[in-house]
């Protein structure tokens, strides 16, 4: 076997891998949202842009987290989520309406604080970090005139 054949075989098995990977975490939270929440359309152009967040879905330890790598976007209608192309396998565009989330609640305190997002139909929590999770706490609470909880 040539050192061609034996480099194109082996980055096959890399990408392969790579994809089982990001199916297999996508399983673990993603895809329950994208039941219910999955957007086949355009994200629209006068949506404010937060590139590299932070998040996990759902409550547990051993939650999937996304750190430093789901681009966001707010706009009047919702938060839109999707995460940066190398983890875009079974994760497609979400749109989470302002009317589907049930609260929001701050946890953590200084550079450790975060956003954990309570979404309606028993789907699971969103934590989001850092400026998304700012910005999109205040344009629910604008939206739905409710309150942040402590």
């Amino acid at each position: 076997m040539d050192v061609l054949t034996s480099a194109f075989g082996f980055a096959l098995l890399v990408l392969g891998l790579w994809a089982l990977v990001v199916v297999i975490i996508a399983s673990q939270g993603w895809s329950r949202l994208a039941h219910r929440l999955r957007f086949d359309g355009e994200i629209p152009s006068g949506a404010a842009r937060y590139g590299m967040q932070s998040m996990a879905i759902g409550g547990t330890w051993f939650a999937p987290r996304y750190r430093g790598c789901v681009n966001g976007w707010l706009d009047a209608t919702g938060l839109y989520l999707r995460p940066g192309l190398i983890f875009r396998i079974a994760h497609p565009l979400l749109r989470i309406p302002w009317d589907q989330i049930d609260s929001i609640r701050l946890e953590g305190f200084g550079p450790f604080q975060r956003l954990r997002f309570r979404l309606a139909h028993d789907l699971p929590d969103l934590t989001i970090h850092g400026a998304l999770g700012r910005a999109a706490a205040d344009e629910w609470s604008v939206r739905t005139g409710r309150a942040l909880t402590e």
